[in-house]
């Protein structure tokens, strides 16, 4: 059997997509908490397993590798071109997305902690995200300017909230 290409401007990737979102930006908190606070992901996620974790984030990766994408206007759908070009500008977003968090999944310890700072390039997939939805959606400018205004605000709370770990986190 043969899995079909996704389009990348499709609901059902639209639907993952944003998933994918909130569990990035609740990582985005987390992580600083984990790193600053020295408490544990089984503490934040409650009954939210580490494998299903991992899970989510392998299975973006798949998801990301087997989505098309638009050149010159045409959707390419190709599984050589698409895996190509998923290679070229997302791999290493995810790899060192996915690898900080299963090094601690598999391996909890306070060198690993360390380690999930690596996962700070996932933020490239969240304005990727972001970009994507806003296209789909065919927004007005007017929710457009609204959109940036949270995406900045977004940004400073997220640059608040390192900074405040990073000073519980000096002696």
């Amino acid at each position: 059997m043969v899995f079909p290409t996704f389009n990348p401007y499709s609901i059902y990737k639209m639907a993952w997509d944003m998933l994918m979102l909130l569990l990035i930006i609740y990582l985005f908190f987390a992580i600083p908490l984990i790193l600053s606070f020295g408490v544990d992901f089984s503490d934040l996620f409650g009954d939210f397993p580490y494998v299903t974790l991992a899970f989510f984030l392998i299975a973006d990766a798949l998801v990301n590798a087997n989505t098309g994408f638009y050149k010159n206007g045409a959707l390419v759908v190709s599984k050589y071109m698409v895996f190509r070009n998923y290679a070229k500008k997302i791999l290493f977003i995810d790899v060192f997305g996915i690898t900080p968090v299963l090094v601690y999944t598999l391996f909890p310890s306070s060198t690993s902690k360390l380690f999930l700072f690596l996962y700070v390039v996932k933020y490239k997939s969240i304005t990727k995200i972001f970009k994507r939805i806003e296209l789909r959606l065919d927004l007005k400018t007017s929710l457009l300017n609204k959109i940036a205004l949270l995406k900045l605000l977004f940004v400073v709370l997220f640059i608040a909230h390192l900074f405040a770990n990073f000073w519980i986190m000096l002696p």
